[in-house]
């Protein structure tokens, strides 16, 4: 008499449920990694259009404080990215007739799994960046 199998051992699902385990535990991370990635990118190309609007104000009005009046950028500079959820606020500081620092600080949904923590541009197109681990390659990819 021939017996047919039908359905699944046991082991057979085990080692399943375990192929299965093994590849989120490395899959889960590394998109993390990538989104993290991604949103920082987003801050970098959000930092470079609030330096050249505040060049903008300088070429127009010979000074970054036209009128003794510091500029607030717009809206869609504010934040990054420009609508939806926000990961990071931008914002000036250290702003006078000369000169200007524009800054990234990550939002909390993001900050706790960062390196590279804030990142800035300055007027003369210097960047930095402040947090622990990070460096100037994994924080602006020079």
């Amino acid at each position: 008499m021939i017996r047919i199998q039908k359905g699944f051992t046991l082991i057979e699902l085990l080692i399943v449920v375990a192929i299965i385990a093994i590849l989120s535990a490395i899959a889960i991370p590394t998109y993390s990694s990538y989104m993290i990635r991604s949103y920082r990118a987003d801050a970098q190309a959000s930092l470079n259009y609030a330096s050249q609007f505040m060049q903008r104000i300088r070429t127009e009005q010979s000074s970054y404080t036209p009128g003794g009046i510091t500029p607030t950028l717009p809206a869609s500079y504010a934040q990054s990215p420009s609508s939806g959820v926000a990961r990071y606020k931008i914002s000036l500081s250290n702003v006078t007739a000369t000169t200007f620092t524009a800054t990234a600080t990550p939002e909390t949904n993001i900050a706790s799994s960062e390196k590279c923590d804030s990142l800035s541009i300055d007027h003369t197109g210097l960047k930095a960046f402040s947090g622990t681990g990070g460096d100037m390659r994994t924080c602006w990819g020079n």
